[in-house]
Formats: structure tokens, C-alpha cells, sequence
């Protein structure tokens, strides 16, 4: 039973197990997903996440364990789990000759639902491509028409493999800003992806999966803080100023005509930027940049992301 005050658990999976013959393709995960969140599942080629995702879906079964969407065993109920979750695949597609309208409209009359064409062409930010073509849209409008066709039926959960797969970075942005729109209507959103920026940016929480075993479940911030390496203050000075700066005897790197200096914790940065006021030298090109989930994942996952 759902405690008032605390975040309601919508999905729960206990000791999940998937295996092919001899081969196994997950092997005995376990992690809840909270109402609301989105829910980033990351993951080399072969790591298990498909699996895992389609097992939750329930389209595929499973070896054993447990697992529990919305209270309900997808094996059992999976015509009533349908009702509340939308799903879009990584490999999208439709109609190439009807036009989105049209598209919605289907949709919406298969399955019989209240909401209205223009709503959810509105709510995915394609209201003015109503009439036009599916062929003639653009790569991010029909990822974006995607997403529309997984919101017909209201669902309360989103399952969204790859959604921006192939699309340039202004598409992809595109459909960030939808996604982090139906995240604000409330809506528990699943997310699998190989573009780690995608995962920092969108994600609550990640769950990190490697050969059918799950290395890290926790938010992007709390990875980054755990398993990077601090910031880098990357700078360069005049000639001048380069001899003074030497003369601190501050720990440093040569990158090019660049200095490098690791840094832990703001404190520290603040103390060697005094320091270089106190000399009077200024330091030309500054910037601050720390890890990313992406260098995190490199660093921890290594390999070439090929393995079976």
C-alpha cells in the first residue's frame, strides 16, 4: 500500500533473470521506478537493456523473478497494463501518405480515446504540421509525431526507446524540450539511450547496465560527485604572467599553450584565484568544466560497446 507523503512506486522489478538457452541476458536485476520521474536505463550494445525494457512492457517473458507495473504482473495483465502506458519503439515508423492529423486520428479511434487531435498535436509541438505529409517532415518532427502517437490513450507511463536516434543536435533538443514537457504534466517516462548528454540532461535518476548486471542505479549529479575526478581550471597567460604563475608552485599540467590545474572542490578554486590576484597576474581564456556522465560512463564501462 502507497504511504501518503512518500513517492509512489510504479514500476518494481525484484531478481529479474532473462536467458536464451545457456546464454543470460539478465541476470537477477532489481530497481523501482517512482511516479513521476524519468527513469534513464544506460548501457552498452548486449548489456540487457532491451530485454529488460520489453520484459517490462510485457512483451517478452521472463526466466524468473518478479516484476510489477502499476501493481500488476505484465505476463497476466498485459492488456490492462496497455491501457496506462504508451510506447515508443526505437524503430518508429508510419504511413508515409497520410498526414499527421490523419495519423492521430487513427489512433485515437483504434483505441478508442477521449482526447482530440489538435490536443495532442499541441502537447508534442506539432499543431501547425496538422495537414502536412509524413514524408515531408523532418527527422525531429516525426520522432515528435511519435511521441503523439504514444500519448493517445493518456497513458501514465511512457516507455521511450532511443527517441532521438539519429536526429542532428537541434532536432534532438527539439525533442528534449517535449519530453521534459510531458515530464512537467506528470507523467513516469522510461528512457533508453546512447547519448549519455541526452541522459544527464533528462533523467532523475540512471541505471547503468552491464552485461545483464546492474553497476549503478542513482542521479546523474550523485554518480558524477562519486565517480569523476573534479573540475579542470584550464587557462593561459602572457608571457609576463606566466613566470609569476610559475613561481606560486601550483600543481599543473601543459595542454598545448594552455595550463591545467584539477580541481576538487569550489573552495579550491577560489583560493588559487586569490592567489593570482594577490601576485596581480590575470589569466587569459578561464574556464571551469567538470566530468561529464558520459566521461563517467567511458571511464567505468571502458570497451567498445560491441560485446554480445
Amino acid at each position: 500500500m502507497h504511504k501518503p507523503g512518500l513517492p509512489e512506486r510504479v514500476i518494481k522489478i525484484t531478481d529479474l533473470k532473462k536467458s536464451y538457452g545457456k546464454f543470460e541476458a539478465v541476470k537477477g536485476i532489481s530497481f523501482e521506478i517512482l511516479r513521476g520521474e524519468i527513469f534513464s536505463i544506460l548501457g552498452h550494445n548486449g548489456a540487457g537493456k532491451t530485454t529488460t525494457l520489453e520484459i517490462i512492457e510485457g512483451q517478452r517473458n521472463r526466466s524468473s523473478g518478479s516484476v510489477e507495473v502499476l501493481g500488476m504482473d505484465p505476463e497476466t495483465k498485459r492488456s490492462e497494463i496497455f491501457k496506462h502506458v504508451g510506447i515508443l519503439p526505437q524503430d518508429f515508423n508510419f504511413l508515409e501518405l497520410i498526414n499527421c492529423g490523419e495519423a492521430i486520428d487513427f489512433y485515437i479511434k483504434s483505441l478508442n480515446a477521449k482526447d482530440t487531435v489538435d490536443g495532442i498535436l499541441e502537447r508534442v509541438d506539432l499543431l501547425d504540421k496538422k495537414g502536412s505529409l509524413i514524408k515531408n517532415l523532418s527527422g525531429g518532427e516525426k520522432h515528435k509525431l511519435g511521441l503523439g502517437l504514444a500519448l493517445v490513450n493518456d497513458p501514465e507511463i511512457l516507455f521511450l526507446d532511443e527517441p532521438t536516434t539519429g536526429l542532428d543536435p537541434v532536432a534532438r533538443r527539439s525533442v528534449w524540450k517535449v519530453i521534459e514537457k510531458l515530464k512537467g504534466s506528470g507523467k513516469t517516462i522510461i528512457l533508453t539511450t546512447h547519448y549519455l548528454e541526452e541522459a544527464q540532461k533528462l533523467a532523475d535518476r540512471v541505471c547503468i547496465m552491464d552485461r545483464g548486471i546492474i553497476t549503478i542505479t542513482a542521479t546523474p549529479d550523485e554518480i558524477i560527485h562519486k565517480y569523476g575526478k573534479g573540475s579542470v581550471l584550464r587557462l593561459s597567460f602572457s608571457e609576463k604572467d606566466m613566470k609569476a604563475f610559475l613561481n606560486l608552485g601550483i600543481k599543473h599540467r601543459r595542454s598545448g599553450d594552455f595550463i591545467e590545474i584539477d580541481i576538487l572542490t569550489m573552495d579550491e578554486f577560489f583560493s588559487i584565484i586569490d592567489r593570482f590576484k594577490e601576485v596581480m597576474i590575470s589569466p587569459e581564456n578561464l574556464t571551469l568544466t567538470r566530468d561529464t556522465l558520459e566521461d563517467i560512463f567511458i571511464d567505468l564501462m571502458g570497451g567498445d560497446g560491441n560485446e554480445p
